[in-house]
């Protein structure tokens, strides 16, 4: 009994260090002026939006799973630009009355917006507006239906999806809260698919941070491919030029940056450079 509880242990063991290595962690910005997220939102938002698996096309019509996706929200500010790669925006926001998104809620997403349009790639946005159910009466109802369209009307861009939601603190059933973030979690995964594509359609004269790229998808034989076509392109480099085990050792020692050290070396000495 001794060692079988001790053999189930390692395998629990190794199961959670293989999960933790085949995590895929991607970097989302956040900007929430009005403490919505950060004030009580963020777990239930987090929690919705899991991606235990997802379909991606990428730019040569291939299918591939991106399974156990995790989302990183990182702050960030219309006037301080992201130091992180990242592949979706969010602002969430809450407001009462037209009065209030008029005069303070509307110029604070406009400058958002301008501020994502300036950069390059562009990075899909959602706004998010949080209604808290608890406080409302029935003209506050009718009122919320037309803000969230005014916000859609004032902000429409041209996404294949919706990018604009509600969020409700309470829904009047169960269904009624799965299928308003069945909506989100739906868009979420095509936009953040649109995003990567963008990316790498953007970095595509650029192999180091297209390599970025496929290493944050776990795609790792995508990115060490990208050194492949890095080295081959430099004359001092070309076959017969240099000991393919020095060759190997060196682009093993750059790639630790993007791998570990063990997978780098398996990968680069058991492929076939010229």
């Amino acid at each position: 009994c001794g060692t079988m509880a001790m053999a189930v242990s390692m395998e629990s063991d190794n199961n959670k260090v293989e999960a933790a290595h085949t995590k895929i962690t991607l970097n989302v910005g956040f900007y929430d002026p009005f403490s919505v997220f950060q004030g009580g939102f963020r777990s239930d938002f987090q929690k919705h939006v899991e991606i235990p698996s997802f379909y991606w096309k990428d730019s040569r019509d291939f299918l591939r799973v991106l399974k156990n996706v995790e989302l990183n929200f990182l702050e960030e500010t219309p006037r301080v630009k992201a130091k992180d790669l990242t592949y979706l925006k969010f602002m969430f926001i809450s407001c009462q009355s037209i009065e209030e998104y008029r005069a303070t809620v509307r110029p604070l997403i406009k400058q958002w917006i301008d501020g994502l349009n300036s950069t390059s790639p562009k990075v899909p946005f959602f706004i998010i507006f949080f209604e808290n159910t608890e406080q409302k009466s029935a003209t506050d109802k009718y009122l919320k239906t037309n803000l969230i369209n005014k916000i859609k009307s004032d902000f429409n861009h041209a996404f294949r999806v919706e990018n604009i939601f509600k969020i409700k603190s309470m829904y009047p059933t169960s269904d009624d809260r799965v299928n308003a973030w069945k909506s989100v979690t739906s868009s979420l995964k095509a936009l953040l698919a649109d995003s990567i594509n963008a990316k790498l359609v953007y970095y595509e004269s650029d192999p180091i941070k297209t390599a970025r790229v496929f290493q944050h998808l776990k795609q790792y034989e995508d990115s060490l491919a990208c050194f492949y076509r890095l080295f081959n392109s430099l004359p001092c480099i070309a076959k017969g030029d240099i000991d393919e085990h020095d060759l190997s050792t060196f682009l093993s020692t750059l790639c630790t940056d993007f791998f570990s050290e063990e997978l780098a070396k398996s990968t680069l000495l058991t492929k076939t450079w010229y």
